[in-house]
């Protein structure tokens, strides 16, 4: 076939033990005889990867993204995501629900109260301690991903009180 020009770097290159990874350099034709059963390779931003094993485990099966094998799937890749992207954003699937996060913290704080108040009212005996313990690994548990959440900035548009719940949350709930 025609000679091509040789692709950026092959992220899944052999490594050689004293240097670490080497970059490789592949052309078309070698990476066109990667498309069987045996080997695949698939292209993306010019770089060269090895998805022999992971056809197996593809989330779309394994014939959709060995359709691409051997070539160069930038294009098809690139498209897909935006059309995706652009159906997500359409749907409001981006858009945090304020009213959910507001009663999320509020059932935090609920259950905080409850385990200060079972403690107040039984005493601090075995069978209130083991219910308070439970309660707070509950509340324990859901503020670490409450604070993940707005530590993503994830929930508001602006990172001023995405910073400041996230703060106050992993600062005095957790």
């Amino acid at each position: 076939g025609v000679a091509r020009p040789a692709m950026a770097p092959d992220p899944v290159a052999a490594e050689t033990p004293a240097q670490g990874p080497t970059p490789r350099y592949f052309t078309w034709d070698e990476v066109a005889q990667r498309s069987g059963c045996e080997e695949r390779w698939l292209v993306i931003d010019r770089k060269v990867y090895n998805i022999s094993e992971f056809t197996r485990r593809h989330p779309g099966g394994s014939r959709v993204i060995s359709h691409y094998a051997g070539q160069d799937a930038t294009k098809e890749l690139t498209d897909e995501f935006r059309e995706l992207r652009a159906t997500v954003e359409q749907m409001g699937l981006m858009k945090a629900n304020h009213v959910f996060f507001l009663l999320y913290l509020l059932h935090i704080l609920l259950l905080d109260g409850a385990a200060w108040l079972t403690l107040w009212v039984f005493g601090t005996s075995f069978l209130p301690f083991l219910l308070c313990a439970v309660l707070l690994s509950a509340v324990q548990a859901q503020a670490g991903w409450l604070q993940h959440d707005f530590g993503h900035l994830s929930v508001f548009s602006t990172s001023k009180w995405n910073h400041l719940l996230h703060h106050f949350v992993i600062g005095h709930l957790k």
